[in-house]
């Protein structure tokens, strides 16, 4: 298991691209690896633009899948509801 915490700030990705890639480098191909890096620092920079306080990175790898979490200390955000009216029939099916 793999688990880093990071500093709210732009450094965060690039922190853990590296983490994660030393981590993980062993166990998978290259392309998986990439696919990794990409994906993790898509998640870290959302948490440094939407969130709040520390980030934590933690990953667990098994025989077929790799889990990431990219954890702050935000409340999250309110969801949304939408209702979206079903069409109404006038006529009756003949």
């Amino acid at each position: 298991m793999l688990q880093v915490n990071l500093p709210h700030t732009v450094l965060a990705p690039g922190i853990a691209r590296r983490s994660l890639a030393d981590w993980l480098a062993p166990a998978v191909d290259d392309d998986e690896l990439d696919t990794a890096r990409l994906l993790v620092s898509e998640l870290v920079t959302n948490a440094v633009i939407h969130g709040r306080g520390e980030i934590t990175l933690r990953a667990t790898l098994d025989e077929d899948r790799l889990l990431v979490e990219v954890i702050d200390e935000g409340r999250g955000f309110e969801r949304h509801k939408h209702s979206f009216p079903m069409p109404c029939r006038t006529e009756t099916a003949k």
